[in-house]
């Protein structure tokens, strides 16, 4: 397949509106690629709109368009305990894979933790996402050194500073 370059790509917060976008990304998200997010397909598929607008409302979500439709997704969320900001749930439609929107996604949550005077963003890459892990290395994000099981899988943290 091959990529489709995002040079016309607009990466945008979603407000409370746009609950159907998220929900149209999220489940396109897990149906395409499951064993790279911790959700499950059949989970997503039945959630109420009242839990999708809450979705919403709990992390700061932007999603990735071109030609106006939508085409990649990334929420971002601070750990309470520590304070530090995580970057999840990225993903991107195959179709546009390698066209530079997870790239754009990537930088738009960059973009937030510095506004938020944030040193550093961190990630979670679950074991078995290569290309993920791979994304993320090219990138300037270095292993942590910290690993955590998630049911039978593992996920490794990573972090990149923003200075």
């Amino acid at each position: 397949m091959n990529p489709v370059v995002a040079t016309d790509s607009v990466v945008r917060s979603l407000g409370p509106d746009d609950w159907p976008i998220l929900r149209q990304l999220r489940l396109a998200s897990v149906e395409d690629s499951p064993q790279a997010l911790l959700c499950r397909p059949e989970v997503e598929r039945t959630r109420s709109d009242d839990e999708w607008k809450s979705l919403l409302a709990d992390k700061n979500w932007f999603a990735a368009f071109i030609d106006g439709r939508p085409v990649g997704i990334a929420a971002c969320v601070t750990d309470p305990a520590s304070g530090r900001r995580y970057l999840e749930s990225m993903w991107v439609a195959a179709l546009h894979r390698r066209g530079g929107a997870a790239t754009e996604l990537l930088n738009r949550a960059c973009s937030l933790g510095r506004a938020e005077r944030k040193t550093a963003l961190f990630l979670w890459v679950l074991d078995g996402n290569e290309a993920a892990r791979e994304f993320y290395l090219r990138r300037r994000f270095a292993p942590t050194g910290v690993k955590q099981a998630i049911g039978e899988r593992i996920e490794e943290e990573f972090s990149r500073p923003l200075g």
